[in-house]
């Protein structure tokens, strides 16, 4: 697993991407992003410049919660850090829409790329189990896609109202 490398400020991104690392081992959290362990660890260090772009922060969210840890730490966080520096920011509902769609399209893209690898159990060819479970994925994703539309009208709304 691992521990933290310092403390860090509740609540923050740095603070989220070390609590996501250290749930899901560093080692893991690394194969997730394809990056190394000490990048990672890197990612969570507040002193360091880097940060994961939104794919990886996304696909490690994803991880988070598809291994049985809760809710996406580093979305959330980020979107807090939104909130907080005064820029309009969706409500619950739109959030949830959004932050969701793009973990469950992150999992399809990237069963899509396993079911492809040449060193897959069909090579470049789709397996009848691949197939299935991309069928099962994009099930679930349409309805979250749906989603957005109306969330997007909301955000809209919300931005008007603002200004």
């Amino acid at each position: 697993m691992g521990r933290p490398l310092k403390p860090r400020k509740a609540g923050s991104v740095e603070e989220a991407i070390d609590r996501t690392r250290i749930n899901l081992g560093s080692e893991f959290a690394a194969l997730v992003v394809d990056k190394s362990p000490s990048m990672v660890r890197r990612w969570g260090d507040g002193d360091d410049e880097p940060l994961p772009n939104v794919k990886q922060a996304l696909a490690l969210d994803k991880a988070h919660v598809s291994e049985g840890f809760g809710r996406p730490l580093i979305t959330e966080s980020m979107l807090r850090e939104i909130k907080s520096e005064g820029l309009p920011a969706p409500a619950n509902e739109a959030e949830d829409a959004i932050i969701f769609a793009n973990i469950a399209l992150i999992g399809l893209l990237d069963t899509l790329k396993k079911a492809k690898c040449p060193k897959g159990p069909g090579g470049t060819t789709v397996t009848y189990h691949e197939r299935e479970e991309l069928k099962r994925l994009f099930h679930e994703l349409a309805p979250l896609i749906e989603e957005i539309g109306p969330a997007i009208e909301e955000i809209e709304t919300n931005m008007r109202n603002v200004s």
